[in-house]
């Protein structure tokens, strides 16, 4: 395991911060690093939807129905089954964040929501 040097006004900060809720600096610390790996594998999937969107055109004529994984803006991988290919998406890439979405006819699948009708109604 490798050392962390951080900067002595943070590390003061964070030694209040803990002693203010009763914690180890060191569980503070690993919190605020899994949300910051969290955020960054959020960040990866936003722009692996938006790589998909571009790619959809592509990917229907060759793929439609299919399952595939978007990695790095770039198709790395398809198959009929979803877990075939997560299984050999994880067992590649380990828990990167990558993409896995069936192709269909339209890039983001169309949601409808039925909501009842109350007729018009006035407010005063």
């Amino acid at each position: 395991m490798e050392a962390i040097m951080v900067n002595r006004e943070v590390w003061q900060r964070l030694e209040q911060d803990a002693q203010e809720e009763s914690r180890p600096v060191t569980e503070l610390v690993h919190e605020a690093l899994e949300q910051y790996l969290h955020q960054r594998q959020l960040a990866k999937i936003k722009r692996e939807i938006s790589a998909y969107q571009q790619l959809h055109p592509k990917l229907r004529e060759k793929h439609l129905g299919q399952w595939v994984a978007i990695h790095n803006q770039t198709l790395v991988d398809y198959d009929d089954e979803r877990v075939n290919l997560y299984r050999r998406i994880r067992a590649k890439y380990g828990q990167t964040a990558i993409l896995i979405r069936q192709v269909m006819e339209h890039p983001t699948p169309e949601i409808r929501v039925r909501t009842r009708s109350y007729g018009k109604r006035e407010i005063s």
